[in-house]
């Protein structure tokens, strides 16, 4: 409502079709934990640096999953 951009209440919860593809297709809804997505470069600075995904640590099973896997 600060920027107007939820000026219509009807709109205001409209799900985007990206956010539901991400939403689906994320380990966390899935009840994984990724460690290490964005790991800051040192302690003083606050850049990030981008680990692909391949290369994440995913912890499986620690929390029960919104969203079944079953394929």
């Amino acid at each position: 409502e600060m920027f107007g951009r939820f000026i219509d209440d009807e709109k205001m919860y409209d799900w985007d079709s990206a956010y539901i593809s991400q939403v689906l297709h994320s380990p966390v809804y899935a009840g994984h934990i990724i460690y290490e997505a964005k790991p800051t470069v040192s302690m003083k600075s606050k850049k990030r640096r981008y680990i692909p995904f391949e290369e994440r640590a995913i912890v499986p099973n620690t929390h029960e999953a919104i969203i079944p896997q079953d394929r």
